[in-house]
C-alpha cells in the first residue's frame, strides 16, 4: 500500500496517509528514540532525507516494514526503518531485492 507523511494538524502530529482517501497506517507513538535515532515517521534524519524524501512509503502488509518505493518500482527499506530493525537485532528484516540505487546503509 502507497503511503505518504502529512502533518495532522488536528492531532498535531505526522501520520501514514494512505492514497485511498481517509485511511491512515496506525503507527508507534512518537517517542524519545524518535528524536535521538531518528524515525521515519516522526523525524526523519538527514540521512534519510537527502536520499529518499521524494520516494513514496510503501507499507509492506505480508512482513509488516515500511519501505521506500524508488523510481524503479523497487521497495527498499527506509534508512531509518533499517537503522531500527538493526538496533532491535533485526537486520534480516532490511533484506530486499535492492537494484542499487538505494543508501547503503539499507542494502
Amino acid at each position: 500500500m502507497l503511503l505518504e507523511r502529512r502533518w495532522n494538524e488536528d492531532a498535531q502530529e505526522y501520520r501514514l496517509v494512505s492514497h485511498i482517501e481517509g485511511y491512515y497506517l496506525r503507527t508507534h507513538a512518537e517517542s524519545e528514540d524518535c528524536y535521538e535515532h531518528g524515525c521515519s515517521i516522526h523525524f526523519p534524519t538527514p540521512t534519510a532525507v537527502e536520499n529518499v524524501e521524494h520516494w513514496p512509503y510503501l507499507w509492506r502488509s505480508d512482513r509488516s516494514l515500511l519501505e521506500r518505493l524508488c523510481s524503479h518500482s523497487i521497495g527498499h527499506p527506509d534508512p531509518d526503518a533499517a537503522n531500527f530493525n538493526i538496533r532491535m537485532g533485526r537486520p534480516y528484516e532490511n533484506d530486499h531485492g535492492c537494484d542499487g540505487c538505494c543508501h547503503p546503509m539499507t542494502r
